[in-house]
C-alpha cells in the first residue's frame, strides 16, 4: 500500500514538472494584438550585478499580425532615463519596433536603446532581445532570455557593449492582454479591469461575496467608492468599504498589497498609489538628472514599493489638529532596515529623508507614520482640517553586499554605478572647462 502511494504520489509529480516544462516552451503562431505592463532590471556583463531597475512599469503593445511594437522608457533606479527606439531611430516620432517569430515559443524583438545622461553623451546603440512568451487564455507572459551571438552568459537580456562604460543587459519582463477580452464575461474589459486593479478572471476581487459589477456601479469609468477614501468599493472587503478611517486592498507596484488608518476624527480621502517618477521637462537637455529630477530619493536605493499619497481630513465643525498618525500595513514584511522619504512639498519639491522620529515600526508589516499640520511636507502647507502627504516607503541596501551576491541574477551595483556617473559627469566637466 505504500509503495502504491509513494508511486501515485511521484507520478502526480511528474506530470506537474511535465506540464510546467510545455508551459515553459511558450507559444508560437501568436496572432492578435495585445498591450500590458513591463518592467526593468539593468544588469553589467560578466558578473550579472545590478545596475538598477525600473521605478515604475511602463507600456508596451505588441501586434502580432504585424510582427510590431512599441515600448516605453523610463528612469532607472540609480536615476537616469532610457528610451526604446526603433533601429538607429530613424523615426524619432514613430519608434515601431519590429520582432521575429522563432517559431519556438520565442520571439526576437529589435530596438534601439538609448541612455540619457549627458555626462556620458546620451549614447544609443542598436541591439535585440529574445522573449519567451506564453500564453494563458487571453493574458500573456512575457520574459526575457539569456540570448547572446557567442556563448551564453547565463545572465537574462542580451549584451550590449558601447552604450555605457560597462557592457549592459537589459532584462525586461511583463504581461500583454488581448485587446477587447473580457475574460470573465462580465462586460468590463480585460484592459479595463486591469487600470482598476482587478484580477480580469475573477467576478469578486476583493472576496466578500459581492459580484465586482455591483461594487463598480453603473459606470464602469467612475467606480463606485462609497467612503470616498479613494479605494474602489471592488477592491475593498465588506465593512472597509464603508469605513473612511479605513483603506483595505490598496494594490502597489511591486504587488504587495497595503492598508491605510487613521484615529482621532481624522478620514481618509484620496488614496492613491504610483510610482516615484515625477515629470522632467526634456530629459536631453537637463545637465545632472541625478539632482534635477526629482524621482527618488538618495540614489542606489531601491524603490519597489512606489509612492504612497493620501489626504486625511477632519469633518466640518472640528478645529485643526498638529498631526494625524497614518498606520501603514502591508502584505508582506517591511524592509529590514527600513527608510522613510516625504515630498517637500513646500521646499525643494522632491523627496526627502524623513527623520525616525516621525515614524517607528509597530510589527513587521505594519508602520506607522506622524504627519503634522502645515508642515513643509503637508501639500497645500496650511494649518488647517486638511493634511496631505506623498510618501515612500524603502530599505537601506547600501553597502554590506557578500561577494557571492555579485554573481549572475544577484548583487547590487547601483552605488558602484552612482559613483562612476559622478566620476565621468565632473571628468567630462573639467576638461571642457579647460
Amino acid at each position: 500500500m505504500d509503495f502504491e502511494k509513494r508511486f501515485k504520489n511521484w507520478l502526480i509529480l511528474c506530470l506537474l514538472l511535465f506540464s510546467g516544462l510545455l508551459q515553459a516552451e511558450g507559444t508560437a503562431g501568436l496572432t492578435g494584438v495585445y498591450s500590458g505592463e513591463y518592467g526593468i532590471t539593468m544588469r553589467a556583463a560578466p558578473t550579472g550585478a545590478i545596475l538598477g531597475e525600473g521605478v515604475q512599469t511602463v507600456t508596451w503593445h505588441w501586434d502580432f499580425d504585424a510582427g510590431t511594437a512599441t515600448m516605453s522608457g523610463t528612469t532607472l533606479s540609480v536615476g537616469f532615463n532610457y528610451a526604446i527606439h526603433d533601429l538607429n531611430n530613424t523615426d524619432p516620432d514613430n519608434d515601431t519596433l519590429h520582432f521575429n517569430d522563432n517559431g519556438d515559443g520565442t520571439y526576437t524583438l529589435y530596438y534601439a536603446l538609448q541612455i540619457y545622461h549627458p555626462g556620458l553623451g546620451n549614447p544609443m546603440a542598436n541591439t535585440s532581445t529574445t522573449f519567451r512568451i506564453t500564453k494563458t487564455d487571453n493574458h500573456l507572459d512575457i520574459i526575457t532570455l539569456d540570448d547572446e551571438t557567442g556563448p551564453l552568459d547565463g545572465i537574462p537580456g542580451t549584451q550590449i557593449p558601447g552604450v555605457f562604460p560597462l557592457t549592459i543587459e537589459p532584462d525586461f519582463r511583463g504581461f500583454a492582454t488581448l485587446e477587447g477580452s473580457d475574460s470573465n464575461n462580465d462586460g468590463l474589459t480585460d484592459e479595463r479591469a486591469q487600470a482598476l486593479g482587478l484580477d480580469p478572471k475573477l467576478n469578486d476581487n476583493d472576496g466578500d461575496g459581492i459580484n465586482d459589477t455591483i461594487e463598480l456601479g453603473d459606470d464602469f469609468n467612475n467606480p463606485l467608492d462609497t467612503d470616498g477614501d479613494g479605494v474602489i468599493d471592488a477592491l475593498e472587503y465588506g465593512d472597509a468599504a464603508q469605513n473612511p478611517q479605513l483603506a483595505e486592498g490598496i494594490k502597489l507596484i511591486s504587488g504587495d498589497e497595503l492598508s491605510l488608518s487613521t484615529e482621532n476624527n481624522w478620514v481618509l480621502t484620496a488614496v492613491a498609489v504610483g510610482s516615484m517618477q515625477l515629470e522632467v521637462d526634456n530629459i536631453e537637455d537637463v545637465d545632472d538628472i541625478v539632482n534635477k529630477d526629482s524621482t527618488l530619493g538618495d540614489p542606489g536605493l531601491k524603490y519597489s514599493l512606489g509612492n504612497i499619497s493620501f489626504t486625511a481630513s477632519l469633518p466640518d465643525g472640528l478645529p485643526p489638529s498638529d498631526a494625524v498618525s497614518v498606520r501603514f500595513t502591508l502584505s508582506s514584511p517591511l524592509p529590514e532596515k527600513p527608510l522613510v522619504y516625504s515630498i517637500e512639498a513646500q521646499g525643494s519639491g522632491k523627496y526627502a529623508l524623513l527623520p525616525t522620529e516621525d515614524w517607528k515600526v509597530i510589527d513587521p508589516n505594519t508602520m506607522e507614520i506622524t504627519c503634522y499640520n502645515g508642515s513643509s511636507r503637508d501639500i497645500d502647507g496650511e494649518y488647517d482640517q486638511r493634511m496631505s502627504a506623498s510618501i515612500a516607503i524603502t530599505g537601506n541596501t547600501i553597502g554590506g553586499v557578500k561577494r557571492d551576491d555579485t554573481s549572475a541574477g544577484g548583487g547590487s551595483f547601483s552605488l558602484v554605478l552612482f559613483v562612476l556617473l559622478v566620476i565621468v559627469s565632473v571628468g567630462r566637466r573639467y576638461f571642457i572647462s579647460y
